[in-house]
């Protein structure tokens, strides 16, 4: 992976993530509007604060994401002036590179909890307000059983959605790889921090170039490095970091516009248990110049 430049467009990231989570919230609102008053602002409210929560944890890690690059060129000349001057003390590379994981860290912490907000999305949008809580693992384990019951009449699963099998399909591709590494460094083992430093001379003039590796086990479940004979490709964290926020906001993306699509196509408005269907407008007392139909 060769790093690229210029650097991501932060600002520009953060825009379209807002506009994807204002489109799937103002689907949600437009198919709860037959609801009581009071269904439609609660609906509205669990809606609007999941989407919020998201924007937020999104552009925590764009923030995160760009202190990597701040920190990266505060140390390149200070090593420069400490090379010219006899050298780095011992652990210092140590601990820059340790200042790189822990952002690095939060990153992947971002990742993860955006995919339990889209879980906990899904279920408030497609399976009732008693279903906002659910995350990841959940939102798969029932996208898994509706599979199974492929057969049964399940009206209120998820069997009928096309965001059921997208789920499925980016947590085979790597959301999955993803948790259990989040998990890992959670409850088991932090991973250690790497870097070099090497010197290219060029033109007659030596050029410092810092280089601070990606955590091996995030390469490995990730499959971001090619094995060669000796031992596998190291990454440089930058990228690493790079990739992890683009993928998640691709795949994110596409996992906004399917929700989006089954909502519209879910084509009723939002009957809570114990909602009176009097309240549902009948079509034949419609005035018949005013169209009533769900967006």
């Amino acid at each position: 992976m060769k790093r690229s430049d210029p650097r991501l467009d932060t600002d520009n990231l953060s825009m379209e993530f807002a506009l994807l989570c204002g489109s799937v919230f103002g689907a949600y609102g437009r198919y709860t509007f037959q609801a009581p008053p009071h269904v439609y602002r609660s609906r509205c409210d669990a809606a609007a604060n999941t989407a919020a929560s998201m924007r937020y944890r999104f552009d925590a890690m764009l923030y995160h994401y760009g202190l990597l690059w701040l920190v990266y060129d505060h140390y390149l000349p200070e090593i420069e002036s400490l090379s010219e001057r006899g050298g780095l003390p011992p652990g210092y590379l140590r601990v820059i590179a340790t200042q790189h994981l822990f952002l690095f860290d939060d990153i992947v912490f971002g990742a993860a909890s955006l995919f339990d907000y889209f879980a906990g999305l899904t279920g408030l949008t497609l399976l009732g307000v008693n279903e906002q809580r659910l995350k990841w693992g959940g939102l798969i384990r029932r996208a898994v059983a509706a599979e199974r019951n492929a057969t049964s009449d399940d009206p209120t699963g998820l069997l009928r959605y096309g965001t059921r099998a997208l789920v499925l399909r980016r947590n085979r591709e790597w959301i999955n790889q993803l948790m259990e590494y989040r998990s890992d460094i959670i409850h088991h083992r932090s991973d250690q921090p790497d870097a070099t430093i090497t010197v290219d001379f060029l033109a007659q003039s030596d050029r410092t170039r810092l280089s601070v590796f990606a955590p091996s086990r995030f390469v490995r479940r990730m499959a971001l490095g090619r094995k060669t004979e000796e031992d596998e490709e190291r990454i440089a964290l930058l990228d690493a970091a790079e990739w992890l926020v683009m993928r998640t906001f691709d795949t994110l993306a596409s996992c906004f516009l399917t929700l989006w699509s089954d909502i519209r196509d879910k084509g009723r408005p939002y009957e809570p248990r114990g909602f009176h269907r009097h309240w549902i407008p009948d079509p034949s007392r419609q005035n018949p110049n005013t169209d009533t139909q769900l967006c």
